[in-house]
């Protein structure tokens, strides 16, 4: 900027757009060397127990020791990357070793801990069934079954504490 100020003032119109298009050379020169930087070796990055739980932490948001597609959606959305709902379950699938439909620390762990055992143990039928849908779709279809049941269990438990409470007033 120095040198394109101290052109301007010279008069030198060519001069000014020469530095200009060889700042413009330099920035992307940059930015391409950023892009050529390889990755790692396979197996030369490793995660300590305490690196891993740090990283954990930053991502369980509502502080309940999983995270769930909800939180991992959250997550994406805060690095700008919308994620369709049935890829997010996928994710949660393949790392969910307990099939509890959410990713804990131990299954976080054991992923990103020892990657290559871990990834062996996925249930890959289950992570494509996620990917297509599938997933959600029967935890929809058992969700109103499960209200159902509850609402069930409520109305019973509520009727039988009215009817006991009302034989106690009787009896008592």
């Amino acid at each position: 900027q120095t040198l394109q100020a101290a052109a301007e003032e010279t008069g030198y119109t060519r001069g000014v757009r020469t530095i200009q298009k060889a700042v413009v050379k330099m920035q992307a020169n940059k930015r391409d060397e950023h892009l050529k930087e390889k990755p790692p070796p396979i197996g030369s990055v490793s995660l300590d127990e305490q690196l891993l739980r740090k990283l954990f932490q930053k991502m369980d948001l509502d502080n309940c020791e999983a995270i769930s597609s909800k939180v991992l959606r959250h997550l994406f959305l805060q690095m700008g990357r919308e994620i369709a709902p049935e890829e997010l379950e996928a994710m949660i699938t393949m790392v969910d070793m307990k099939e509890m439909g959410v990713a804990t620390y131990e299954d976080f762990a054991a992923i990103f801990g020892n990657p290559a055992e871990s990834l062996r143990q996925v249930n890959v039928e289950a992570v494509k069934a996620a990917a297509r849908g599938e997933m959600r779709e029967k935890k929809d279809l058992l969700l109103p079954e499960l209200n159902e049941e509850s609402e069930e269990e409520d109305h019973n438990s509520d009727g039988e504490d009215q009817e006991d409470d009302e034989d106690a007033i009787e009896n008592g």
